[in-house]
Parts: C-alpha cells; structure tokens; sequence
C-alpha cells in the first residue's frame, strides 16, 4: 500500500484510499487463481497462446454435431445432408477464425477430418478422394485454406 500511495503522490493523482484497498486485494488473490486457459467470446485462450485447445473443442463438438446429423436424418440424399451439415457443422468450425486462425498442418489437418469423415459416409461422394478437386467442386465444400 505504501508503493500506491507513493506511486499516487509522485504522480499527482488522487485516488481514495478504498480503491488503494480493493486494488491491493485483486493483486494479492490474482496471484492464487491462476488459471492455464479462458474462454473469451467462445474462443478457448490459453497461456501459450496456442489455439490447440479450442481447436480440439470445436473439433469434438462439430464431430458430434456430425454424427447427430448422420443419424437423425432419415433422407439419405447427399444434397440434403451436405446442407445440414454447411448449417448446423460449418458455423462451429468456421467461428471467429481471424482470432485462432490455425497455423500448424496437424491443426488444420484436425478441423478437415470432420468434414472429410463426414462426406466419406455420404452414399454419393463416397467415390470421391476428399482434397481433390472433383470432390471438392461436387459437395460444393471449402476445404480450410479456402476459408482462411
């Protein structure tokens, strides 16, 4: 309390001696509550500033939301499940990329396994190598380069 005050008088600002307090409680508890992640706006920030654990929750998340398209539909018509899939999976996958924009090939590898499991099961693109472009242009899908 002394260095804000002193801090305070050397600087000529007036601050009460209650904010002097409460300032000096959040620095002392800040220290004991240290956490190794926050969630910001729906994006996971870590210390490392590594985008690994929100990449690994929206991956696991979208593939859930997959699965629950593949198996709640009773249509099998690729057209329909794609366009579930661009509504209810892309959004998740798709967030506030600028902010965790991947950088790493394992992460970006990540985000495309669910789009390229999902199509995989699809009747009508099962032929198809996903990454190649027929494929690509026939599910009218982006892979993750084209999105970022």
């Amino acid at each position: 309390m002394l260095c804000t005050t002193y801090w305070t008088t050397a600087d000529h600002f007036l601050i009460s001696t209650v904010f002097v307090t409460l300032l000096h409680y959040l620095w002392s508890s800040a220290s004991c509550c240290h956490t190794p992640h926050c969630r910001d706006l729906g994006v996971i920030i870590a210390n490392t500033c590594q985008p690994r654990l929100h990449i690994n929750t929206i991956v696991a998340k979208a593939s859930q939301r997959a699965n629950a398209i593949l198996r709640c539909f009773q249509s099998r018509d690729p057209c329909v499940l794609l366009r579930a899939f661009k509504v209810y999976v892309r959004p998740i996958l798709e967030y506030n990329t600028t902010v965790w924009s991947p950088s790493q090939k394992k992460d970006i590898e990540a985000i495309e396994k669910v789009q390229r499991r999902f199509t995989k099961r699809l009747s009508g693109l099962r032929l198809f190598i996903f990454g190649t472009a027929s494929k690509v242009k026939h599910s009218k899908l982006r892979t993750t380069k084209d999105t970022l």
